[in-house]
């Protein structure tokens, strides 16, 4: 697999990703998302069958200037205009190659998208972090080629695959389970 790092080809996997997860017609609770330093008002899109909501936040600048894409995600059906917690980020850059970031999209040589995460899973607890995701998630992991190197991501699964929401559901409770058993 190969990190994408075109502009126009991650604008495309993303729109794939929200597509693919609007067409389960999730249920659209106004929320109020907590993240480190703040929260913002928005719509927490919930798959009851799959237990997880979801929040796209289009693309948000960052540090240094860098944009990526906000895709946050949490568990269980949130009350309406409660404060929900982010379980994890899956934030690829606009455009480029940015380590930086915790998401990532990358192709395979048929073709295929999928939906990568390089373990950043944060939290704002001491312990929380690459470190322990690295040691702790016992998903599939692949090495791609991340620019003009080769890295070892979270493989969360092909994006038009049709176990992709079970496996990022998965995914999902898997970075929870980690963060509520980090001592």
């Amino acid at each position: 697999m190969k990190i994408l790092e075109n502009k126009v080809d991650i604008e495309a996997a993303q729109k794939q990703l929200e597509t693919v997860l609007q067409s389960l017609k999730p249920e659209d609770i106004p929320v109020q998302i907590g993240y480190k330093g703040g929260n913002v008002r928005g719509k927490a899109s919930y798959l009851k069958e799959h237990g997880i909501w979801f929040h796209f936040g289009g693309a948000i600048e960052g540090d240094g200037g860098r944009k990526r894409y906000w895709n946050v995600f949490g568990l269980d059906k949130p009350k309406e205009h409660s404060n929900v917690s982010i379980i994890v980020e899956i934030n690829p850059p606009v455009e480029g190659i940015d380590r930086r970031d915790s998401g990532a999209f990358a192709k395979d040589d048929k073709g295929n998208i999928f939906l990568l995460q390089r373990g950043r899973i944060g939290g704002g607890k001491e312990r929380i972090g690459k470190k322990l995701f690295s040691e702790k998630y016992d998903g599939e992991w692949a090495e791609v080629e991340d620019g003009d190197e080769k890295s070892e991501l979270a493989v969360i699964g092909n994006i038009s695959s049709d176990d992709f929401v079970g496996k990022l559901s998965d995914f999902v409770k898997s970075v929870d389970n980690i963060k509520r058993n980090a001592c």
